[in-house]
């Protein structure tokens, strides 16, 4: 592995001080998918003292805006070739560091601002290892909480600091002169973290707990890649436990392993109730927690006979892109181009509540009753409480989806109606805008369908509205969270396909369909001729293909 890029801040913003932390944090897939953890990491207290290691297979695609730079003591790139053993690309990440202490990072894990300067304090009053606190930043799902208490069930609470004998893995912090001491032997020790960490441990080393530095970790929530994960992570785990025993424990524990299983299970029934949220099922939950346990248990004995096989490479995927096994309501925890100033706002852990969202619907044409209101019905957590439309056939057809519904025939008065939290707009085109100011002013959520404008100009008086409002805005974008759509932006993002300079698209539907206002552009519908070429680059931005 080579350093093959040194941005020095000192160079760029005049600063001298000492670099007192490394951080690791390992880019495989594009500066895009760690772009979020460094927005965190550069609003740390003590940005000016980091230095940023990142670790990648494509250092040439891993693009630092120098807005990031100048926040640090320095930005290095490190080519880690074709090494695909996380643990190994973390250990080198040790090797390569300058500060004293190097803490790990991920992607799909975000730091309060006190998380670097807390973790030093207690380096400084001589601890060889500290943790954070651990957080759930999407525990809105049975999967998440069974992987987030797996995972970080001891280090929930805030409490006081303490000494233990292990830590958080994969987000802790080392005094790296004690690590080197591992030798070649830290390759493997960095794929299990709790292995190093007990090591350390019975050498008399300090591991310390610092619950005020604090971790937002977006846990997996696809079940079935949960299970598969954590089994490859047990089965390196067992491997590396099963070295420092004799053949004999190593048969004695693989014998004794379906007992594991049912013990954890019994220890975490008090966690079960303390922390997962009434608005989730805890039986869900207990069964996550089985299957993973279960997994988790497997790949440990497998571990512990036949060693860790290829379960090395396995973290390469889904560990170093949380993208790939988060379901789409997560995804904005995770999408680096939220600006940085409102990410805390944006990571923030979901409100989890026992009462159902109240949901004002406006507009109750084809759109909203062939798949608005049938979606909105499956769900448990959400209730359409008012519905408003002018075409009182409309409002009572959309009613039987809704029988318990406020019915209005003027938008405004549903607005207004303090049952209702959120409104989602199924509106002719031209009137999206004006509702939607109307409904943040009113203080609710709101979901418009596209486009959220019909001009450049009412669309940028929406955003204003939503930015003053504070409240949760959303567009309807056609296909958006398709998986085809999302991998298709991976694969832009990450250069898969090249640069990419224009996007032809056409969406048409039949003529004797453009009845009503589609067919009149003053009502927001109207026709282009043609599709639409859009070159990439400065552009309006509402500007649709009858704008090219």
């Amino acid at each position: 592995m080579n350093v093959i890029e040194a941005i020095s801040a000192s160079e760029i913003d005049h600063r001298h001080d000492a670099v007192a932390l490394t951080v690791v944090l390992v880019a495989a897939n594009g500066y895009d998918v760690v772009q979020r953890t460094v927005e965190y990491l550069r609003r740390q207290s003590i940005a000016a003292n980091i230095e940023l290691l990142l670790m990648s297979p494509e250092p040439s695609r891993l693009e630092v805006p120098d807005v990031v730079v100048t926040h640090f003591h320095s930005v290095r790139v490190v080519d880690v070739g074709e090494e695909r053993r996380v643990g190994a690309i973390r250990a080198e990440g040790i090797r390569q560091a300058r500060a004293p202490y190097v803490a790990m990072a991920e992607d799909h894990c975000f730091p309060n601002q006190v998380y670097a300067e807390s973790l030093l304090a207690q380096h400084s009053a001589g601890a060889d290892v500290v943790g954070p606190g651990m957080d759930n930043c999407n525990p809105g799902t049975a999967t998440s909480w069974a992987l987030y208490m797996i995972a970080y069930g001891p280090w929930t609470g805030h409490g006081q600091v303490r000494p233990v004998s292990f830590l958080p893995g994969h987000n802790s912090s080392y005094r790296r002169e004690l690590m080197l001491g591992f030798g070649n032997e830290l390759d493997d020790l960095m794929g299990a973290d709790v292995i190093a960490h007990w090591a350390l441990h019975g050498r008399g080393s300090k591991i310390i707990w610092e619950p005020s530095a604090r971790c937002r970790h977006v846990n997996v929530t696809r079940l079935t890649i949960a299970a598969i994960s954590i089994y490859y992570s047990s089965r390196i785990f067992g491997a590396l436990r099963g070295r420092s025993l004799g053949p004999w424990k190593r048969i004695l524990y693989f014998v004794t392993t379906p007992l594991v299983p049912p013990l954890r299970l019994y220890r975490s029934v008090k966690q079960l109730r303390t922390l997962v949220p009434s608005g989730v099922s805890k039986l869900k939950v207990f069964g996550s927690l089985s299957t993973t346990l279960i997994a988790s248990a497997a790949g440990e004995a497998m571990g512990l006979v036949f060693g860790a096989g290829s379960s090395a490479w396995r973290d390469w995927g889904e560990e170093l892109d949380r993208r790939q096994s988060a379901l789409p309501e997560d995804q904005h925890l995770l999408d680096g181009e939220t600006p940085a100033g409102d990410a805390e706002r944006f990571c923030r852990p979901m409100r989890v509540r026992d009462e159902p969202i109240r949901i004002g619907l406006i507009g109750c044409g084809d759109v909203a009753r062939s798949v608005h209101l049938p979606i909105l019905r499956q769900f448990r957590d959400v209730r359409i409480v008012a519905l408003a439309d002018p075409i009182s056939a409309a409002r009572l057809g959309a009613s039987s989806y809704a029988p318990d519904a406020q019915l209005y025939d003027d938008p405004a008065a549903l607005i207004h109606d303090e049952s209702v939290e959120a409104v989602l707009i199924s509106a002719p085109s031209r009137l999206h805008a004006d509702l939607a100011i109307l409904a943040l002013a009113a203080g609710k959520h709101v979901y418009v369908e596209k486009p959220i404008a019909t001009s450049l100009e009412d669309g940028l008086r929406v955003v204003e509205a939503w930015r003053i409002a504070e409240k949760v805005g959303m567009v309807g974008f056609n296909y958006r969270q398709r998986p085809d759509y999302i991998e298709l932006r991976r694969a832009i993002h990450r250069g898969r396909i090249g640069k990419v300079v224009a996007v032809r698209s056409t969406f048409c539907i039949a003529r004797e369909q453009r009845d009503g206002w589609r067919g009149r552009r003053a009502a927001g519908g109207g026709r282009a001729t043609g599709s639409c070429l859009t070159r990439i680059g400065p552009c309006p931005l509402f500007a649709g293909p009858a704008a090219c």
